[in-house]
């Protein structure tokens, strides 16, 4: 898995500017850590895509942790899910809101 995007240069400057948090890519966000690789604008080439996609069958002890990462934020989205995770993740997002308003 490479999350890569590509946007206009106006676009990616003004997303820059914006942004809250150093990643992008949802897995990512959730495990507040770079797990899977995030090409951006002009890191997001044929070249880094195709490196970064061969890495990972490369790397049996980094597939690995990955698919344990991802099990354990399965499991957490899970039970979040009984838990108002609604409330809890608009709770946790206003402060950033108010501070960026």
């Amino acid at each position: 898995m490479v999350i890569t995007y590509r946007v206009p240069a106006l676009t990616a400057r003004l997303m820059r500017k914006k942004a809250l948090l150093p990643w992008i890519g949802l897995p990512n966000i959730l495990a507040r850590d770079f797990v899977v690789p995030e090409r951006v604008q002009e890191a997001a080439t044929a070249d880094n895509l195709a490196a970064d996609a061969l890495a990972w069958l490369d790397d049996a002890p980094r597939r690995r942790a990955t698919g344990e990462t991802f099990r354990a934020l399965h499991l957490s989205l899970r039970q979040d899910v009984r838990q108002d995770a609604s409330a809890r993740i608009a709770e946790a997002v206003q402060p950033y809101l108010a501070r960026k308003g």
